[in-house]
């Protein structure tokens, strides 16, 4: 399946990979489409089913998010029920960077609904512009791809990943 409605209407870009690994990366402030609509778990379904059969790392920057940016719950457990039950495989780790309120409130919430294996494949990365990046590559990512984030994070966020970077 592919997204009825890509062209960065949403954030959820393969930037590289690692070997046999895909770098993946989503950042809510830079997606265009705010507004969450009966097809919103459809869209984050098929950017979800792009990854199937591949292992990857989804790096996802809460950083500059408005409450426009912000996920229902319905929406949130469903797309943990999706990831659980048929991503877990594939999916080496979720990076969250720059950690908001709103993502440590809703990780509150949601915690009691997470497997084991999901919770172990979450890491929070904060800090410094210089830290941050130190951090993720003490994680594993490779030099050039955290000097690809380095220049993501300090892009205007009202520019979209494609504006940003050639990919």
């Amino acid at each position: 399946m592919t997204c009825p409605d890509c062209g960065n209407a949403h954030s959820f870009v393969r930037f590289g990979s690692q070997g046999d690994v895909d770098l993946v990366y989503s950042a809510p402030a830079r997606a265009r489409e705010t507004k969450e609509t009966a097809l919103t778990f459809q869209k984050h379904t098929a950017h979800l089913d792009q990854m199937k059969g591949r292992k990857w790392v989804w790096i996802i920057d809460f950083a500059k998010m408005e409450t426009r940016h912000y996920s229902s719950m319905n929406l949130t457990h469903k797309l943990i029920k999706l990831i659980t039950e048929e991503h877990l495989g594939g999916l080496q780790a979720i990076f969250l960077v720059n950690p908001n309120f709103w993502l440590r409130t809703t990780m509150s919430a949601v915690k009691p609904i997470l497997s084991k294996q999901f919770y172990a494949k979450l890491r929070l990365f904060e800090g410094t512009d210089t830290g941050l990046l130190l951090e993720l590559e003490n994680a594993g990512i490779q030099r050039n791809w955290v000097l690809w984030l380095a220049n993501m994070f300090k892009s205007p966020y009202s520019a979209s990943v494609s504006q940003t970077v050639k990919i």
